[in-house]
């Protein structure tokens, strides 16, 4: 399990096998573009992933776009929103803690997508090698 904070477990603490999934999303987002401004308001750069290959920004928001709503839906909400997860949960009829665990499950569901698509696949044993 990856740890976001050594010594305690929170929320957003997903099993390795889960990371490269969320990194892919993290740039997929970034790749088409989320409505964030590059800089925060006070001008400070801030650490964003680097955006996903044209090819593999292309496939994944296809994918997304032809999976069943919800998953759709939560997974911009997530990923390309601006909303804390308690909006987020609760636009979804989830608990708090609900939350977390509807988006580990569709994170296991775009993993064996994102398995089966070469140009996607390569991508997520790159983001394994970096967090090792």
């Amino acid at each position: 399990m990856r740890r976001l904070h050594p010594g305690r477990l929170t929320d957003l603490d997903i099993d390795a096998d889960l990371m490269p999934t969320d990194r892919i999303l993290q740039r997929w987002a970034r790749s088409v573009g989320c409505g964030l401004p590059e800089e925060a308001w006070d001008g400070t750069p801030q650490s964003r992933p680097p955006e996903l290959p044209p090819d593999a920004a292309i496939w994944v928001d296809r994918y997304l776009c032809r999976s069943h709503e919800r998953m759709r839906k939560f997974l911009h909400s997530w990923y390309r929103g601006q909303d804390a997860s308690a909006v987020i949960a609760k636009r979804f009829n989830v608990g708090r803690d609900a939350v977390y665990q509807l988006w580990r499950d569709y994170l296991a569901v775009c993993r064996e997508a994102f398995i089966a698509e070469p140009c996607v696949e390569h991508l997520m044993h790159v983001s394994l090698r970096e967090a090792a």
